[in-house]
């Protein structure tokens, strides 16, 4: 019979995280926290002052000066900035056992960032620069940026919680200039022109960045007069005339013209239903023909004469359709004939 004896596991020799109370005049802010704007603060201190500290600071070891340990916050500066803002002495704070250095390092950066937008999001300046910072050491990793912006950005979404699409966005805002980043970053008391709102703002970031203040201005105008989708077009025809006169190749042009295209389609079809109503195709055309009844002579000329000009277009536009369907789906048709034709081994 075989004995089952147990052996006793070594002791980790991982050091762990201690719990202790410490002045926080011994605390130092990260010079690399990527928030940094620190917003309600009052609040934060009554919150704290009326429900205690729910969650200690999390901080590293700096180093010892005077017989006196310092710590960097990694995680809680808020509610530090509250604390001294409100006058307490000391503060509960969770010491995590790595020493840090306070050099910059990326992957601390991103695990502020999405613990910070946990609490209370993040700016948008301050998101595009985690975006930035992560997308930097990928392609430095990498040697390259092939599959470099992809990876960092996965990074980032899985960071944050939120989706590609998201970080993807703000990885467009890096290309916005910095006057322009503080108007999308604008508070509440900001009047109109000093704010700006987040599409408007990509398509910006998508031109040179010495051009975006000047292209913004020349919209404005075209903003007051003829509505927001109007000066939207505009800054995003503006910006594509100017790369294009810089040479730089253009991606999605194409792509933009084909979803206006089908837009266009879609229109069509939901006019065809708005016409037609909720009535049975019987009410349809007993509503069809009193409306005709009732039209004038011009006015039976001037409906059929543009009914005519719209059957040619969209009947010459379905023509087209069918014959490149057909040629979509020839391929598969004579495979299929080919396989029913091959003789049996």
């Amino acid at each position: 019979m075989v004995k089952n004896e147990s052996k006793k596991l070594p002791a980790s020799k991982t050091p762990t995280s201690e719990i202790r109370e410490l002045l926080v005049s011994q605390l130092l802010r990260d010079p690399h926290q990527p928030r940094q704007k620190f917003k309600k603060l009052d609040g934060l201190a009554r919150s704290i002052k009326d429900q205690g500290l729910q969650q200690p600071i999390v901080v590293n070891f700096a180093f010892r000066k005077g017989g006196v340990d310092y710590y960097y916050i990694k995680a809680g500066e808020r509610r530090w900035r509250s604390q001294v803002k409100d006058g307490v002495k000391t503060i509960m704070c969770v010491i995590d056992p790595k020493k840090y250095d306070g050099k910059k390092n990326v992957t601390r950066i991103l695990e502020q960032a999405s613990e910070n937008s946990s609490r209370l999001s993040q700016t948008h300046g301050e998101n595009v620069e985690v975006v930035r910072l992560v997308v930097e050491e990928e392609v430095v990793k990498r040697g390259t940026t092939h599959g470099a912006i992809n990876a960092g950005l996965v990074r980032v979404a899985n960071a944050f919680g939120e989706s590609i699409g998201w970080a993807q966005k703000y990885h467009t805002l890096t290309g916005l200039n910095k006057e322009l980043l503080e108007m999308l970053d604008g508070t509440e008391s900001d009047d109109g022109d000093s704010r700006l709102n987040m599409q408007t703002a990509l398509a910006l970031a998508r031109g040179p960045t010495e051009e975006q203040t000047d292209i913004l201005e020349r919209s404005r105008s075209v903003f007051e007069k003829r509505g927001y989708e109007a000066g939207l077009s505009f800054i995003v025809r503006e910006v594509r005339k100017v790369r294009e006169e810089r040479g730089e190749k253009i991606r999605g042009r194409l792509h933009d013209a084909k979803r206006s295209f089908m837009r266009i389609a879609e229109g069509l079809q939901r006019l065809s239903d708005r016409f037609l109503g909720d009535r049975r195709s019987s009410a349809h055309r007993e509503y069809v023909e009193a409306n005709i009844r009732s039209l004038s002579p011009l006015e039976v000329d001037e409906m059929l004469g543009n009914m005519k000009d719209a059957l040619i277009t969209f009947g010459d536009l379905k023509k087209t359709l069918e014959a490149q369907r057909e040629i979509h789906y020839r391929p598969y048709s004579v495979a299929k004939k080919e396989t029913r034709a091959r003789p049996s081994p």
